[in-house]
């Protein structure tokens, strides 16, 4: 007798549930290609998409170092380095004080450069969205701050972004229909 209490609880949850799709979205930035070493970017876009819960933000830029400046510290023995690139994004919906932040890591190399790098929330970044949201981002790109020992030797550190984007993580509710086989469909379909 319990084992079919059981089964018609399993059996009524089935019938009764929502089924759930998750997509990752990409919103290209246009405004930050081209920006070069040494400025801050404030942009927009536009989220089309689904209406849901946000589960993760990351950011991808694409551009190149073209030079490396050298910075010297005094340690013991004194020491001369390159100076990296520093890059950073924040996005918050307009309007609203909470915001997600990422940071890729110092660019140290010269040449091409390829980052995907996540963002983490912080003072209650949104977490919801819906379709017809905008999205501020900010952006800066920079020489690494120095640190009180060390002071340049050379101009600073040069590079350029050709291309950046926003991909958020959304899952959204998906409509299923009123019957057995929908609503079993539908929890396949994630």
């Amino acid at each position: 007798m319990e084992y079919k209490i059981a089964f018609l609880a399993f059996a009524m949850g089935i019938l009764l549930s929502t089924g759930v799709s998750a997509g990752v979205y990409e919103f290209e930035l246009p405004d930050l290609a081209g920006m070069a070493a040494g400025t801050n970017v404030t942009t927009t876009f536009v989220y089309h998409g689904p209406d849901g819960n946000v589960n993760a933000v990351s950011a991808r830029i694409i551009g190149d170092v073209d030079y490396l400046g050298l910075v010297e510290c005094f340690t013991e023995p004194p020491d001369t380095s390159e100076w990296p690139l520093d890059f950073g994004t924040s996005l918050k919906r307009v309007g609203e004080t909470g915001y997600w932040s990422g940071w890729p890591g110092f660019l140290e190399q010269l040449g091409p450069f390829d980052r995907t790098y996540p963002h983490h929330t912080h003072t209650g970044g949104f977490t919801t969205i819906g379709d017809g949201d905008v999205i501020q981002v900010d952006a800066y790109f920079l020489p690494a701050a120095l640190i009180g020992i060390c002071h340049p030797i050379t101009p600073p550190s040069n590079g350029t972004v050709s291309h950046a984007s926003v991909l958020l993580d959304v899952s959204a509710p998906v409509p299923t229909r009123v019957s057995t086989w929908g609503r079993i469909k539908a929890l396949y379909d994630r």
